[in-house]
């Protein structure tokens, strides 16, 4: 029995639009964490601007390594997922099987669609009557 299952691109790329997004937010926050460290060392002297410094590289750094490596590896992820999904859609999709049941996955609603199944009489020869079978879609 194949199943044709469906996965909506527009949801695998409004996720793909969000982690760029979040990388562009990334970079947003390190280059403004660059710029308060400049106006640190213009501003002040010592040791608690040292500290501040410090800080602010600590951070800076966390961000660029951890957070770039985890945004990388499901990035790379969601790229992997979409391919997938695009070769099991069309694997499924094209074990369909005359007068077998189809499941559409995206909206979860079932729906019906005539086939056209010939009748066959108690002899097992093809009927005259042309009825209508109805199968899952």
């Amino acid at each position: 029995m194949g199943k044709e299952v469906k996965i909506n691109p527009a949801f695998l790329k409004e996720v793909d639009s969000k982690i760029m997004k979040y990388i562009d937010a990334s970079e947003e926050v390190t280059s403004q964490l660059l710029l308060i460290e400049g106006v640190i060392n213009e501003s002040f002297s010592g040791p608690a601007a040292d500290a501040m410094k410090a800080y602010l590289t600590n951070l800076r750094t966390k961000m660029t390594h951890e957070f770039g490596d985890f945004i990388q590896k499901n990035y790379d992820k969601v790229s992997i997922l979409r391919k997938s999904f695009k070769e099991v859609d069309s694997n499924l999709s094209g074990q369909f099987a005359f007068g077998t049941s189809k499941t559409q996955v995206v909206t979860g609603e079932t729906k019906y669609s005539e086939v056209g199944v010939p009748e066959r009489n108690h002899s097992g020869q093809p009927s005259t009557k042309s009825e209508k079978y109805y199968t899952r879609k």
